[in-house]
This record gives C-alpha cells, sequence and structure tokens, in this order.
C-alpha cells in the first residue's frame, strides 16, 4: 500500500500564483489609490456617483468583490451618463483591478482600454500613464508578452518623464514579474531594485515594500540575499501609510519564504519559523482590515505549512476555516483550492475515503471556473499545471490506490472506471487550458462510448504519479487491468526527453537504449495481456512527456513496437470521434510548398507527394504560390472534403499563438486553420483525415506536444497524420504514397499508417527511426 508522507513538501503557492498574488491581491499594478474623488461611503441608496465609487473602492479593498464590483459598475455607469470623468475613470481602474483577481482579464482589459481612451480624451498624461501600467499588467496576466512589455516599458518612460515615481515603480515591478514569468530571475531583480529606488524617490514604503518582496522571491536560490531583502520588505512595510497593502504584502513575503523551504533543506526549521511568522501577521492585518480574500488566502496557508511541518490537525482546522471563508466570497477559484488541501490533510491522516470525496468535490468546483484564463498563460508553466493537474493527479493517486488493494474485484473495477473517467477529465481540461476555447466542448458532443468501437484495439493510459507510474489497460471484451511500475515520472520524463533528442540524430543507434527501457517500462508489464487480447492495434493515451515520443519506437530488443501493432494517440479517448474512412468517392485538397518562402528551406519533395496523393485519392492541388490563405479557404468553403493534405513547414509551439502552418503569403495561425478546417463541424460529415506531412513540434516540450495530439480536436477532425519533426527527405514522400495506398486499399488508418512504416523500415536506406518513426496517427484509429 502506498505512503502518503507528512513532510512531503508541497507548497501551497507554487512560483508562478505566488507572482500572480502579488498582482492579484495587492492589485493590477495601479500604485495606490486611483484618481479620482473620495467620498466618505455612506449607507443605502441615493448615493451621488462619487459615494457609490467610494463605497465599491473600500469594498474591494477588503477583498469583497461581490460586494464592490456592482458599486463599481454602478458608479461607472453614472459617470458616463453625467459626464463625470473624475468618477468614471477611476471606476474603470477599480473594475479591472477586481475582475483581474477574479481570472477574468477580458472584461478587465476591456475597462482598462476605455479608462486609456478616456484619460487621452482629457489631455490628462498622468491618467493615461496609470491607465497604460494596468493594461501591460492585465495583459502580462494573459500571457500578451509582446503588448504587455510595449506598454510597461512605455508606461516607465512616461512615468518617470512625468516625475510620478510610484507609477514608475509599479511599471518596473510588473516587467520583472514578466522577467520571473520568462525564467529570467536574474533580470528580473535588477527590474526589482529599479522599483524599490523609484518607489523609494516617491517616499511610498507600501510600493519598497512590493519591490523588496519580490526581490526575496527573485532571489530564493540564495537563501541569505532573499532574506535579507524579505527583512528590508517588512522594514519598508512598517514605515507604509495606512492605504498600503499590508496584509497582502506580509502573504506574499510568507509565502516567498515558505518556497525557499524545498530550496534549503539545511535551513527548514529556520524558514519554517520564519514563515509561519509572515502568514500569522497576514492573518492578523487582515482580520483587523476586515479583507476577507487576504485572510482565506492566510488562513489557507497557514493551514499547509503546518500540516507540512507536522501538525495535521491544526492545518485541517486552519484550511477548514479558509475554505468556509472562501465560500462565504462566492469565491470558487479559491474554494477548489482549499477543497484541495483539504484532501490532501485527510489523505495524510489515512482518511483516504475523505480525501477522495474531497478531491471530487475540488473538481466540480473547477467547472465553474472552465472559461477563466491561467493567471501569465504561455509566458512559463500554466497556473493549469500548478493548481488544476495536481487536484486530478492526487485524485488518480488514491483512485487507483484503492483499486490495486480492493479485495473485491469488483469494487475495484468501478475504482478503476471511475480514474480512467477522470483521467479523461483531465486530458478535456489540460486541452481546454491550451487552446482557450469551446472545442474540447464541441468534439465531446460527438463522441460514443468505448464499447461502440472496434474490437481489434487496445487503449493504453500510462499515468505518471510522482512515485510510480500506473498502466490502465482496456482490452475489448475484458475488464480493466491496473499495472504498476516502479518508476517516478521525474524518472520517466527525462528518458522521455532524452529518446526524443537520440531518435532525431541520423548517424546514431544511441536511441536504443531509451527506446529499449521505455519498452521495459511501458509495455513488458503488460506483454502477455495484450498478445491473450488479440488486438492488432494500441492506442496510447500519453501523459506528460509522452505527448513529444513516438511510441512506435520503442523497441523490445529485437524488434520496434510498430512490428507487432499499429499505433495511434489520442489526447483523449472521450475526445474521439471514431468512425472508418470510407474511400469510395472521397475527395481530397492537397495544399503545400516546395519552394522557398519567407526564408523557410525548400521543400522539393512536396510537388512529386502531392502529385502521388492527387494519383491515388484524386482531389484538389494547391502548390507554392497557389497556396495561399484565402484560396485555401475558399476551396474548404465550396467543397465537401474527406482528406486536407497540407505538406508545408509547420511548428508546434508550447504556445498556441506560436503554431502555425507556412503558406506562400504568410503564416496561417492555429486558430485559422481550425476556422478553416472548423467549417465541416457544421456539416453533415466531419473531415475524416487532415494530414500535416512537415510539421514538427518543439522538442522537450509537452505543451507543443498539447498542439500537435490535440490538432484533431482543435479543428474538428476525426484524425490527423502529424509529424513529430519534419522529414525533408524522399522518404517522406514514400511513406505517405503508401499511406494513402493502403487507405484506398481498405486498411483502418492505423493499419495503414503501420504498413508505410513498416516499409520504410525494410529499406536499409530508412531503417532509421529518424525517418519513419516521427509520423504519428492522433484521434480515429479505424
Amino acid at each position: 500500500m502506498r505512503s502518503f508522507g507528512l513532510r512531503v513538501r508541497r507548497p501551497l503557492v507554487p512560483s508562478l500564483a505566488w507572482v500572480a498574488l502579488a498582482v492579484s491581491l495587492v492589485g493590477v499594478s495601479c500604485a495606490g489609490s486611483p484618481l479620482g474623488v473620495k467620498t466618505p461611503a455612506g449607507p443605502g441608496h441615493g448615493l451621488t456617483p462619487a459615494q457609490t465609487l467610494a463605497q465599491g473602492e473600500a469594498a474591494l479593498a477588503q477583498g469583497d468583490l461581490a460586494a464592490g464590483l456592482p458599486l463599481l459598475r454602478e458608479a461607472e455607469r453614472a459617470g458616463a451618463r453625467e459626464g463625470t470623468p473624475a468618477v468614471r475613470y477611476p471606476a474603470l481602474i477599480g473594475l479591472a483591478r477586481g475582475l483581474s483577481s477574479l481570472g477574468e482579464y477580458a472584461e478587465a482589459e476591456e475597462a482598462l482600454a476605455e479608462a486609456l481612451a478616456l484619460a487621452g480624451e482629457l489631455g490628462d498624461p498622468a491618467r493615461e500613464t496609470r491607465a497604460r501600467v494596468a493594461l501591460g499588467g492585465v495583459e502580462l496576466a494573459q500571457g500578451e508578452e509582446v503588448s504587455a512589455r510595449a506598454n510597461l516599458e512605455e508606461a516607465a518612460a512616461e512615468a518617470k518623464n512625468l516625475g510620478l515615481p510610484a507609477l514608475e515603480a509599479a511599471a518596473l515591478n510588473d516587467l520583472g514579474n514578466l522577467e520571473m514569468l520568462s525564467g529570467e530571475a536574474a533580470a528580473a531583480a535588477v527590474f526589482y531594485q529599479r522599483a524599490r529606488q523609484a518607489a523609494q524617490g516617491a517616499g511610498d514604503f507600501g510600493l519598497v515594500a512590493r519591490a523588496e518582496a519580490n526581490t526575496a522571491r527573485a532571489l530564493g536560490g540564495n537563501a541569505t540575499e532573499s532574506l535579507a531583502a524579505a527583512a528590508r520588505a517588512e522594514q519598508a512595510l512598517a514605515r507604509a501609510g495606512p492605504t498600503a497593502p499590508r496584509a497582502a504584502l506580509l502573504l506574499n513575503l510568507g509565502l516567498g519564504v515558505e518556497e525557499m523551504i524545498a530550496l534549503h533543506p539545511d535551513r527548514a526549521r529556520a524558514l519554517e519559523a520564519r514563515a509561519a511568522g509572515l502568514l500569522e501577521a497576514a492573518e492578523a492585518v487582515a482580520r483587523a482590515q476586515g479583507n476577507a480574500r487576504v485572510l482565506a488566502y492566510a488562513l489557507a496557508a497557514r493551514g499547509g505549512l503546518a500540516a507540512d511541518t507536522g501538525d495535521l490537525a491544526g492545518g485541517l482546522s486552519l484550511t477548514r476555516e479558509a475554505l468556509d471563508g472562501a465560500r462565504l466570497l462566492d469565491a470558487p477559484e479559491l474554494v477548489y483550492r482549499w477543497q484541495a488541501q483539504w484532501a490532501r490533510l485527510l489523505a495524510a491522516t489515512g482518511d483516504r475515503s475523505g480525501a477522495i470525496a474531497g478531491y471530487r468535490k475540488a473538481l466540480l468546483s473547477l467547472q465553474a471556473l472552465r472559461d477563466q484564463a491561467s493567471w501569465g498563460a504561455g509566458l512559463a508553466s500554466s497556473s493549469f499545471d500548478d493548481r488544476v493537474a495536481p487536484v486530478y493527479r492526487q485524485l488518480l493517486e488514491l483512485l487507483l490506490d484503492e483499486a490495486a488493494t480492493s479485495p473485491d474485484p469488483e469494487q475495484s473495477q468501478r475504482w478503476l472506471v471511475e480514474a480512467r473517467s477522470t483521467m479523461e477529465s483531465f486530458k478535456a481540461a489540460e486541452l481546454r487550458d491550451y487552446f482557450r476555447d469551446d472545442c474540447v466542448d464541441a468534439q465531446q458532443a460527438r463522441t460514443r462510448g468505448l464499447e461502440s468501437v472496434s474490437p481489434h484495439a487496445a487503449i493504453l493510459y500510462p499515468i505518471l504519479l510522482r512515485d510510480q507510474t500506473a498502466l490502465l489497460i482496456s482490452t475489448p471484451g475484458e475488464p480493466l487491468e491496473l499495472v504498476f511500475v516502479p518508476v517516478s515520472r521525474e524518472a520517466l520524463e527525462a528518458e522521455a526527453k532524452t529518446l526524443r533528442a537520440q531518435l532525431e540524430r541520423q548517424a546514431t543507434r544511441r536511441y536504443l537504449v531509451s527506446a529499449r527501457r521505455l519498452y521495459d517500462w511501458l509495455i513488458r508489464p503488460i506483454e502477455a495481456r495484450l498478445e491473450a487480447s488479440g488486438v492488432s492495434t494500441l492506442v496510447f493515451v500519453p501523459d506528460g512527456a509522452l505527448l513529444t515520443i513516438p511510441m512506435a519506437a520503442l523497441h523490445n530488443g529485437e524488434r520496434f513496437l510498430i512490428e507487432d501493432y499499429a499505433v495511434a494517440t489520442t489526447p483523449g479517448f472521450d475526445l474521439v470521434d471514431p468512425a472508418p474512412l470510407d474511400p469510395e468517392g472521397i475527395q481530397a485538397l492537397l495544399a503545400g510548398l516546395s519552394e522557398s518562402v519567407q526564408g523557410e528551406a525548400p521543400l522539393p519533395e512536396v510537388a512529386e507527394e502531392l502529385r502521388a496523393v492527387e494519383a491515388l485519392v484524386g482531389g484538389q492541388i494547391l502548390l507554392n504560390e497557389e497556396f495561399q490563405r484565402a484560396e485555401l479557404r475558399d476551396s474548404l468553403e465550396a467543397n465537401n472534403f474527406g482528406i486536407v493534405h497540407i505538406a508545408t513547414h509547420a511548428q508546434f509551439s508550447p504556445r498556441p499563438d506560436e503554431t502555425f502552418l507556412l503558406a506562400w503569403d504568410g503564416r496561417l495561425s492555429l486558430d485559422e486553420l481550425s476556422e478553416d478546417v472548423g467549417l465541416f463541424r457544421f456539416r453533415e460529415e466531419p473531415l475524416g483525415l487532415l494530414t500535416l506531412s512537415a510539421c514538427e513540434t518543439a522538442r522537450g516540450g509537452e505543451k507543443a506536444g498539447l498542439g500537435l495530439s490535440g490538432m484533431a480536436v482543435k479543428a474538428g477532425a476525426r484524425s490527423v497524420l502529424g509529424s513529430l519533426w519534419s522529414v525533408n527527405d524522399p522518404a517522406a514522400t514514400v511513406l505517405v504514397e503508401n499511406f494513402y495506398a493502403r487507405l484506398v486499399a481498405g486498411d483502418s488508418r492505423a493499419q495503414a499508417l503501420r504498413a508505410a512504416q513498416l516499409a520504410l523500415l525494410a529499406d536499409f536506406r530508412y531503417r532509421h527511426p529518424a525517418y519513419w518513426a516521427p509520423f504519428l496517427l492522433i484521434g480515429t484509429w479505424l
């Protein structure tokens, strides 16, 4: 039975979320109170717009978003009606701050755009600069690196020229946050210290404290320097005025020190005591100020720290109080996190039943946040990885452990069925976070259950847990089977990354070491089950770094996996629309570039590839200057193609906005391609196959693998044939031609790809997996 130890450190708020707190709790880079009229709040109705504004700002300052946001909206509307920019402008700034705290960044950005325009109309450069700082902060929160940097740099320069050092400090602080999110801690520390200098010039010790607190975070690898910065932050906070966000800054200081514990285990006791003192101070100040939101954070942070230091009873009590507070705030973005922490602590006490119930509730609470963007998405690991994924993984670990230890086979199956369902929900949520649109929900609406799928395929879920790997296998007509392999997530992902790097090197066979090791971990434990089932196709639902490697290249010491089975990949079984491809009467659109465009190397084999496919399946060819974005869309609108084949440079990046295909007249973004191909969603028969024969997926990044593996979902296609790396060689043309020949002959998609890969493997020129392994079939394998 697996042990759930008390001293496994899982910081409550990992590094990216720590930076997010500095913005969402302290404010959206607004450097003090907005410019506007402040009037004592009065209860009841009949308030002036200025009084309504004052009440809204007061509620916001106390963390009461439910009360504050409606008041600010009312003040903004009244200011617009009465033409009073002194009310409307600060109301817009306050709205943006509150909306950002809820993760409603798009609406916050709209409010700030209006505030910026209003300031411009008034000819007020100070208000304009303040709005630009805030806008840069919201763009930062949305992962819009280029625009965020531009706005923040412009705002910092404007503030300096206008003699507004507090605004300059706020802009510099967010530029530091941007560098932190990009993994540049040293550059971030420079910005934070510049922010400190500007804040000192303004005499704003609250901003000085914020800059020093962020410096402490940036220097976290050096305990001495980091703690010195934290001490300076506390000293500055002691000198700060009454409007300083004291509770939020103490909270962030405490969380930053808590993060240092894992980095400096030799100083763990001293750091634990320091973190506990800061968090207790944050709680006390939040209570005194009536700031319910910061209070909930502080209580939960204290609960997590107490449990990690051995006081489980105290940790549970504090977490329960934080959870009650979050519920009163109607804050689902907090509720699910504290529910997950509550569940983790219950698991540590041995109450696995209570822990499972807690994680289930946390996932239900997450449903209310499905459309909310992750803070800083795209600049670093998104908050999905930091906050959401652990909830799924911890529940999966408990469910699988229950299945493995249950003496009742029927109950064990129920646990496994729930584990599979949880894994499917996890995969769907992961894609939803990556693409940030409704494509996942649209695809799920068309899918059917496992019982309706081919009886010749086994579905394999490798689930990467902290200390071991679980293999969950579904074979036709048999109960689910669970096998544990004593290989940690970290070790397996490191091996997968090594394999990916070695496979691309055609002059070496070093890949065999990793290919055999991964086979021993992922396939050998279930070999007998697979052989007994008689299946001919293996369908993988990959997890983590497994998204970036071709399973077909795993090797048992004698032969590759593809020599025994057809292999397919799906981002989630519930995202598959299973239907075979009928080759009779099918039409294909064939597009590509063989000539150099925008400095990219020519692909001379593409012309022959398109002609070969056209000879097999017929269709329309768009080659070179004919392959333009408008022409592609017009062709897709005018014809009911069953196959779309695109042979051009393509890059799948960890960031969807950097993923593209190259057309003659420029880059075709992932959104544009999905819109074009997605036209088939509204037809009776969706696109049967999308082939991307020269695409390349960024090495080492599972987010980039998500882009390729989720392409079928994004485009609304039943299946995608794509490549992990570009094969600029006649080998690609040979493989593609053989693939389509087997499709026309009646093979399933997976069997057709297997036949094409085996044909290359049999040719001594192309025996190395660099030529045949990168091609993946994603989605429907039938």
